[in-house]
C-alpha cells in the first residue's frame, strides 16, 4: 500500500483550492491598501524604492507561505481505507493469560490467536508503564524521546527540591502554558501528515493532548486538581496515627453537625501560595447511618453508609478575582453510627465540561464525551490504589471504582467505533494493572497476606475474564478489513521485599551521609556531596555524582567514571538478601539500553531486579533507610518494576505477524507501514523498530 500523489487528473481541485488561498491573501492585501490609500501614496511618493521593495516583497512572503502551507499539508494523501483497532491492556501478563487460554476461560483470545497471531511482546527499559507506553506511541527508545523513570532528576538541584519532580507532567498548575513530557512524534502525528484520521483514547503520556486530525483524550498523566497524580481526602473521627501515603486525612468530631472544607489547588497571594478551600457541612443522621452532604455553592445530597456511589458532585474554587478552577469528586460514607465517622472523598477531577486546561483535543471534545456518556474520571491514573492500600476503601469498593472507570471507557469505545470509518482507533485499559498491584498477594503463596480462601482470590483471573468479554465485544464489531491489535505494555511479577539502594550505597562507601548520620531522608535530603560518588533516585535509576554533571558532582568523566560504573556493576550484581536469595538480576549501563540525542538526560546505570524484589518506596524517593532489604507489607503485592527480560507484555492480532520476537518499538513503524509509509521514510524517522507484517 503506498500514498496517493495527487494526480495530474486531480490538476483542477488542486488548482481551485490553491487559488482560493491566493485570491483570499490578496484580497485582504489589498483590501488594507484601499483603507490606507491617501497614506500610502504618500509613503511612496516620500520613499519610492523602499514601495517598491515592499510591493515585490509582501506578495511574495504571503504566496509563499500560502503555498508552503499547502504544499506541506496536502501534498500527500494515505490510500489506506480500512480501520486499525487497537486495545492497550495495561499489564496483561502471559503468566496469568497462558493457563487461563488453555483452560478455555478467554475464547475469545484464543480464537483471535487462532485466526491471526499471538507472541510474547519485550517490554521498554525500564519495564514501566509511561515509558513503554512512550514506547509504543514514539517507536523509540528513551534515549530519543526523554521519558526513563516514574521519577526524573535535575542534576543542578540535587538535595535542594522541595518535593519529587514526576516525570509525568512538567506542566505548572497555576494558569501557565502546559508543557508536553515528550516532543518526540507520535503514530498519530504522522497519521495526521498523511490525511488518516485518529482517535487516541486514555493513552498514556498524552496530556496535554496534541493537536491532531481526529480526537484525543489525554491519559495518565492528567493531574487531579491539587495538581498531583491523585490525593483523597478522608475524615475520620477516630485518632489520626500518622499520615496516608497518597491522601489527606482529616479528624472530624462525632457529631450531628459537622464543618469542614474541602482542599484545592493553591492560588498565588502577596504572601505566597495558600491553599484554597471550599467549606463543606455534613449533617450525620446515626440511627440511619446516613449523612447529608452540603458543597457551598454546589450540591447537597445523601449518602448511605455502605453504598458506593456512581453519581459525581462538583465543587468550584476560586483562584483570585475572575478565576476559578471547577472540580468533580466522589463521596462514599464509611461509617455513620455512635462508634465513628469515616467519610472518603475521592481525589478531585478536573470537570471536563470546564476543565482549567486542555484535557483533549478538540478542546470540547471532553465534554462532549460527558454529555454522551455522563461524567468520568479525567484524573489520569484514576484507580486510587491508595485508599486500599491504606486502608481507607475496601476490596469492594476498590474494584466497584475499578469496574466503573473501565465500563466509561468502554463506552468511549463504543461511541467512536460507531463513528469512525476510517483511520486509527485506540483505547487504554488499566484494570488488570491496578488489580494485580493490589491483588496478586492472592496468587503468591510467599506472600505474607496470601488467603487461598479469601473471597477475592479468583479476582485476577475473574478480570482476564472480563477483558476477554471486552475483546468479544469488539470483535463483533468488526467490519471486513479491519485490522485488530491488542497489546500490553509489560507482564507481572511477585513485590515481596522492597531494596533499599541508597543504604547500599551508603554501606559499601559511594554514598555519605552528612554528620555521621546512619539513615537519609527523602529527595536525598542527608547527602554528603562532597564525598558521595553514587546515588538512587526513581524505580531503577542509579547516577554517578558526576562533575560537571551534578551540581556538586565529585566523579571525573572519563576514566574514573567508567572505573565506579563498573564496580558497582559488578558488586550490585552479587547482592544478596539476608536467605541468599538474589536481589538483582541484571544491572544495565546507558550505553547498553539507550542511544539517541537525549541519552546523556539518562541514568549511567538501571536496575533489574529479581523477580519477588522491586526498588522499595523510600528509594524512589532518594531516602536511606537503616535495612538494606525489608519486607513488603502492603497489599500493592505485584509489580513490573524488575528486569525488563522477567516481564514481557503481551500481543495479539488479526493478522499474521512475520517478524519474531517483537517488541513495543515495532507497533509505530507497523502502523505507519499500514498507512503507506515506505521502508526509506520509516528510515529517516530514525524509530527503533520494524514494521510486523
Amino acid at each position: 500500500m503506498g500514498f496517493a500523489y495527487i494526480d495530474p487528473g486531480s490538476g483542477y481541485v488542486i488548482a481551485s483550492g490553491f487559488l482560493a488561498y491566493i485570491l483570499a491573501a490578496c484580497a485582504a492585501f489589498f483590501g488594507i491598501i484601499l483603507l490606507r490609500i491617501k497614506r500610502i501614496i504618500a509613503f511612496c511618493k516620500a520613499r519610492p524604492k523602499t514601495a517598491l521593495a515592499l510591493g515585490i516583497t509582501v506578495p511574495v512572503i504571503i504566496l509563499g507561505f500560502f503555498g508552503y502551507r499547502f504544499i506541506e499539508g496536502k501534498s500527500k494523501v494515505s490510500d489506506f481505507k480500512g480501520r486499525i483497532i487497537i486495545l492497550g491492556i495495561d499489564g496483561m501478563s502471559p503468566v496469568v493469560l497462558e493457563p487461563l487460554m488453555r483452560e478455555g476461560k478467554l475464547p475469545h483470545f484464543a480464537a483471535l490467536a487462532k485466526e491471526g497471531s499471538y507472541h510474547h511482546l519485550q517490554t521498554t527499559n525500564p519495564s514501566q508503564s509511561p515509558v513503554a507506553w512512550a514506547g509504543f506511541a514514539t517507536g523509540q527508545n528513551p534515549g530519543k524521546h526523554g521519558l526513563y523513570d516514574f521519577i526524573s532528576r535535575d542534576p543542578k538541584l540535587l538535595g535542594d527540591e522541595k518535593k519529587p519532580a514526576l516525570a509525568l507532567s512538567t506542566s505548572k498548575f497555576d494558569g501557565s502554558k502546559m508543557t508536553p513530557v515528550i516532543t518526540a512524534k507520535r503514530f498519530w502525528d504522522y497519521a495526521t501528515r498523511v490525511n488518516v484520521p485518529s482517535v487516541i483514547l486514555n493513552c498514556p503520556v498524552t496530556f496535554p493532548p496534541d493537536k491532531i486530525n481526529g480526537r484525543m483524550l489525554s491519559g495518565m498523566g492528567v493531574p487531579d486538581i491539587l495538581g498531583t497524580e491523585g490525593t483523597f481526602t478522608y475524615y475520620t473521627s477516630e485518632p489520626i496515627s500518622g499520615p496516608d501515603e497518597g491522601g489527606r486525612v482529616v479528624q472530624v468530631p462525632v457529631s450531628e453537625q459537622i464543618d469542614e472544607f474541602l482542599y484545592g489547588p493553591k492560588r498565588s497571594t502577596p504572601t505566597g501560595p495558600q491553599e484554597t478551600k471550599v467549606p463543606l457541612h455534613l449533617s450525620v443522621n446515626v440511627k440511619e447511618h446516613t449523612a447529608t452532604v452540603e458543597i457551598r455553592g454546589g450540591d447537597r445530597f445523601t449518602l448511605k453508609q455502605g453504598e458506593w456511589p456512581e453519581d459525581w458532585h462538583g465543587v468550584t474554587f476560586s483562584l483570585g478575582l475572575f478565576k476559578k478552577m471547577k472540580g468533580i469528586a466522589q463521596f462514599y460514607l464509611v461509617q455513620a453510627d455512635d462508634q465513628a465517622f469515616k467519610l472518603y472523598v475521592s481525589p478531585i477531577n478536573y470537570d471536563p465540561r470546564d476543565p482549567a486546561f486542555p484535557i483533549s483535543y478538540p478542546d470540547d471534545y471532553a465534554k462532549e464525551l460527558a454529555d454522551t456518556i455522563g461524567l468520568y474520571h479525567t484524573q489520569g491514573m484514576p484507580g486510587d490504589t491508595w485508599s486500599l492500600n491504606e486502608k481507607r476503601l475496601t476490596e469492594k469498593q476498590f474494584l466497584q471504582r475499578v469496574t466503573t472507570i473501565t465500563e466509561n471507557r468502554r463506552k468511549m469505545l463504543d461511541l467512536e467505533l460507531k463513528r469512525s470509518d476510517r483511520g486509527i482507533v485506540f483505547s487504554y485499559y488499566d484494570c488488570l494493572d491496578v488489580i494485580q498491584h493490589m491483588f496478586w498477594r492472592y496468587r503468591d503463596p510467599k506472600n505474607s497476606l496470601y488467603d487461598a480462601k479469601s473471597q477475592y482470590a479468583g479476582t485476577i483471573p475473574e478480570w482476564y475474564e472480563k477483558m476477554d468479554a471486552l475483546l468479544g465485544h469488539v470483535m463483533g464489531q468488526l467490519k471486513e478489513d479491519d485490522m485488530l491489535i491488542v497489546l500490553s505494555d509489560h507482564g507481572f511479577a511477585s513485590f515481596r521485599r522492597g531494596a533499599n539502594v541508597n543504604t547500599w550505597l551508603r554501606k559499601n562507601g559511594y554514598l555519605v551521609l552528612k554528620d555521621g548520620k546512619s539513615e537519609g531522608g527523602d529527595l536525598l535530603a542527608d547527602v554528603d556531596w562532597a564525598k558521595t560518588r553514587a546515588y538512587a533516585l526513581g524505580f531503577g535509576s542509579l547516577y554517578l555524582n558526576l562533575q560537571g554533571r551534578e551540581v556538586h558532582g565529585i566523579v571525573q568523566p572519563g576514566g574514573e567514571a567508567e572505573a565506579v560504573k563498573k564496580e558497582l556493576v559488578e558488586k550490585l550484581s552479587a547482592w544478596k538478601d539476608t536467605g541468599g536469595e538474589k536481589v538483582i538480576n541484571h544491572v544495565y549501563t546507558r550505553e547498553e539500553i539507550y542511544w539517541g540525542e537525549r541519552a546523556d538526560e539518562a541514568p549511567d546505570l538501571v536496575i533489574g531486579y529479581a523477580d519477588g524484589y522491586r526498588a522499595s518506596w523510600q528509594t524512589a524517593l532518594g531516602a536511606a533507610p537503616a535495612a538494606l532489604v525489608e519486607d513488603n507489607p502492603k497489599k500493592w503485592s505485584g509489580d513490573h518494576l524488575i528486569d525488563p527480560a522477567l516481564v514481557p507484555g503481551i500481543l495479539f492480532s488479526n493478522r499474521k505477524i512475520e517478524k519474531a520476537n517483537p517488541s513495543m518499538y515495532d507497533l509505530t513503524p507497523t502502523i505507519l507501514h499500514i498507512l503507506g509509509y515506505k521502508p526509506d521514510e520509516l528510515d529517516k524517522m530514525k524509530l527503533d523498530g520494524k514494521p510486523l507484517f
